[in-house]
């Protein structure tokens, strides 16, 4: 069986445009960011909402846990 490749080869430093150094256009780049930090404010906003409601936190993998 071969062996997994993870070697880091390149990092994206904070505050970059990852759709512009993966070689998307200009203006489709900067798009494409807009949208996503907008679906991450509504991510937060959701999780912030649920959290104050007394609901279960979840972790990064998805499991949640009781309820309190």
């Amino acid at each position: 069986m071969s062996k997994v490749d993870t070697r880091v080869r390149r990092v994206t430093k904070p505050g970059a445009n990852l759709f512009a150094e993966l070689d998307f256009a200009p203006e489709e780049a900067r798009l494409y960011q807009e949208q996503s930090r907008a679906l991450m404010s509504q991510a937060l906003a959701l999780k912030e909402q649920l959290t104050s409601r007394g609901a279960p936190s979840c972790d990064e993998e998805g499991s949640c846990g009781p309820l309190a």
